[in-house]
């Protein structure tokens, strides 16, 4: 009888623990750390992106933009910029690359020669994310000067400024059918507009600044991440559907995978954290870099998961996705 009661009373304690300790008992994902990684030997990782045909992985460091064939993670080129890069974006049919900088510039860039293509002026601060739209069509770029530019592609020109905005503004975002931009901002606020008539159809707010904001490949939720929450709105109703709550994780990427199960979110507290987008529950939490966690971005195939740090690490490192039944 003492022996049935001791197995019962260690199973509860051993349960309470991993309850305590933030660990999914049945969780359906595991993050595996590749033996394969990137490092960069001058400056610190602001950036890092797949191509969408899959062929190319693109990181900035500094005034530089590195390109890698993303299956040997054989370097192809280097390119320079005359400034610092803080964002990069491949164009849908994975030939350009838009770049963000600190001069206050977007800068386009051929992908298979490295080659700069166009410089894009009109902001007056330094430029924080890039998006292109679904047909590569349109470049919008927002800025610390409290303004979204739109740009013609093919001209370089801007066709139309948004600045109903009262801080600087942090992250934009086209929906997969082209249909909407989305814009998160200091103020806290996400502010969505109609492209065909450049009417504003939704103002989503949050109790802090607003960081990422991600549609879901199928267009249907938009993600957007604020200090320790990540919100998730119904595209139809622009209605809130779910808030994760991310245990003390102050988020500072935000990323849907290619099939849209999951959202990867990287923490300022050098951690990665994978949510089940259908259910709202954490599958799994991984330490990350050795440092902040600033950047994330999925392969197109899903099957595996970048992370780069800003300061001390270099390195991006690859985890391998690994779905259990």
């Amino acid at each position: 009888m003492m022996k049935n009661i001791k197995f019962i009373l260690s199973f509860f304690f051993f349960v309470a623990f991993l309850s305590a300790c933030d660990l999914a008992v049945d969780s359906n994902v595991v993050l595996r750390k590749s033996p394969d990684y990137v490092r960069v030997e001058r400056g610190n990782i602001s950036d890092l992106a797949f191509s969408p045909d899959s062929n190319f992985l693109a990181t900035s460091s500094s005034h530089e933009i590195f390109f890698y064939n993303a299956k040997t993670l054989e370097e192809m080129h280097v390119s320079v910029s005359d400034s610092d890069v803080i964002e990069i974006a491949f164009s849908p049919d994975s030939s350009l690359l838009a770049s963000g900088h600190w001069n206050h510039t977007v800068q386009l860039w051929d992908v298979r020669t490295g080659q700069n293509v166009k410089t894009l002026r009109g902001h007056t601060q330094w430029v924080n994310s890039v998006a292109f739209s679904p047909d590569g069509l349109l470049l919008a770029s927002a800025s610390l000067d409290r303004t979204v530019h739109v740009w013609d592609v093919e001209s370089g020109q801007a066709l139309r400024v948004l600045d109903d905005f009262d801080e600087w503004v942090r992250s934009v975002a086209f929906s997969p059918n082209g249909l909407f931009l989305a814009v998160g901002a200091e103020d806290k606020m996400v502010r969505i507009w109609e492209i065909e008539t450049w009417r504003k159809v939704g103002e989503l707010s949050h109790d802090y600044g607003v960081g990422t904001v991600a549609f879901s490949p199928d267009g249907s939720l938009l993600a957007s991440d604020s200090n320790e929450t990540v919100q998730l709105w119904e595209v139809d109703t622009w209605r809130k559907i779910r808030v994760l709550n991310l245990n003390s994780c102050q988020a500072n990427r935000t990323v849907f995978s290619p099939d849209g199960t999951f959202l990867a979110v990287g923490c300022l507290e050098d951690t990665i954290q994978i949510w089940d987008v259908a259910t709202g529950q954490l599958e799994t939490e991984v330490d990350g870099n050795s440092d902040l966690v600033n950047k994330l971005a999925f392969s197109a195939d899903g099957r595996l998961l970048a992370s780069g740090t800003f300061s001390r690490d270099k390195t991006i490192w690859f985890w391998e996705i690994i779905r259990q039944e």
